[in-house]
């Protein structure tokens, strides 16, 4: 494992965010609008150097890892995401979006990937802002890669 992580570090230097992040999509299996997902992250977490995707566990380490681990936490919460729409009597209940899902109610503890509750007044309002941040950012991406062909199939 060390030695392909070494392989794909001195390739990864060659290679832009986006690149890295198509590449890593295609290794997850992620669908079209969840590699979009992924690449749209980067932005809504402001590409800051060592958390390019907001990746805490992944802090520091190179943007290939932090990708792995957001992809991972793409593909989970997807998989809450519809477990939680089953649980849904859609005649009464309203349903939310994945973006809000996944920024506030994700993740196994069900705090999300920006989360609202128990954190500082400063950080709940930084995070407020996540989802409405992505679902403005995911067409951009969406729309980027088809018109490249580069969404994987």
């Amino acid at each position: 494992m060390a030695m392909q992580d070494a392989y794909n570090n001195a390739n990864d230097a060659e290679m832009t965010l986006e690149q890295i992040a198509l590449d890593v999509a295609k290794q997850y299996k992620l669908s079209p609008d969840m590699t979009a997902f992924l690449i749209s992250m980067a932005d809504v977490e402001g590409r800051p150097k060592g958390m390019e995707f907001g990746v805490k566990k992944a802090k520091g380490m190179g943007i290939r890892k932090q990708a792995e681990w957001a992809a991972g936490s793409i593909r989970k919460n997807k998989e809450r995401y519809h477990a939680y729409l089953s649980t849904l009597d859609l005649v009464k209940d309203q349903p939310i979006d994945f973006p809000e899902f996944f920024a506030y109610k994700g993740g196994p503890a069900g705090k999300g990937w920006a989360p609202i509750e128990g954190v500082p007044g400063k950080e709940k309002k930084l995070n407020l802002n996540w989802a409405p941040n992505m679902r403005k950012i995911l067409p951009k991406w969406q729309k980027k890669l088809i018109q490249r062909e580069q969404l994987p199939q």
